[in-house]
């Protein structure tokens, strides 16, 4: 069995990874593979999912001699994290036996903490293919407040897309609100719609959890059909892809 040893520049910008992927679930299977890094994992309740995609070039030093999975608990990674100094290199590293996580924060000082971890079976990446009809891209900032607008009223909402605006809404204890972003607002950057109106509903708790990943990206896009899955899909400067996948919220 091959051995890992990668490299991040920024620890404090890995971190935001690991704490994007913690807000879905506390432990998951990372792939280290030759040409990337992969993670997939769905919540306890598979009405949400998390999708890592961190290519080698995302590394300053990227060393997998032989694709290897591992379960690694990402409630005690992103603890560990916590502690990173602004200017501090993360070395993450992973033995042959792959019983061990040992991470490496590199900077006036080398700190390394070891963390068990499992050897799992090397899943086959399949793509996730889910009916798409509205591609609508957001300010990351600006889909946050949306977020708590709809905190304060009720615990589900409504995206409402058409060719020339996206509404989102959202109703409770006799109170409402509407967000409304036409074509030509500051904070939509993007709005594709292919049929008239594209109408779906979704739990306010799980994307809130979601917009983790507002610090990692400047723009957001949501991708979704009528009473299908949200897509949420955040793409750093830095590289790598970081996606959620949202199970709506059906009415009868």
């Amino acid at each position: 069995m091959g051995s890992v040893r990668v490299t991040i520049r920024e620890a404090k910008s890995f971190a935001q990874f690991t704490k994007a992927v913690e807000a879905i679930v506390e432990e998951a299977t990372v792939s280290f593979k030759p040409e990337k890094v992969y993670i997939r994992e769905m919540d306890a309740s598979k009405t949400t999912m998390v999708e890592v995609s961190m290519p080698k070039d995302y590394f300053e030093d990227y060393e997998v001699t032989e694709a290897i999975a591992v379960g690694i608990n990402f409630y005690e990674v992103s603890r560990i994290l916590k502690r990173a100094r602004r200017d501090d290199k993360l070395e993450i590293e992973v033995p042959p036996e792959g019983n061990m996580l040992k991470l490496k924060l590199i900077g006036v000082s080398t700190r390394e903490f070891r963390l068990p971890s499992i050897v799992k079976e090397m899943s086959e990446e399949r793509e996730v293919r889910l009916p798409v009809k509205a591609r609508v891209v957001i300010l990351s900032d600006e889909m946050k407040e949306i977020i708590k607008d709809i905190q304060l009223v009720g615990s589900e909402f409504t995206i409402e897309s058409t060719r020339e605006e996206v509404k989102f809404l959202s109703e409770g204890n006799g109170q409402s609100v509407t967000i409304n972003l036409r074509r030509g607002d500051a904070a939509l950057l993007e709005l594709e719609v292919e049929e008239e109106l594209v109408k779906s509903t979704y739990g306010i708790e799980y994307v809130r959890k979601m917009m983790e990943g507002a610090k990692l990206a400047e723009k957001v896009t949501l991708e979704y059909a009528t009473d299908a899955p949200l897509i949420l899909t955040f793409q750093p400067l830095e590289g790598g892809v970081l996606r959620y996948f949202l199970a709506p919220i059906l009415k009868s």
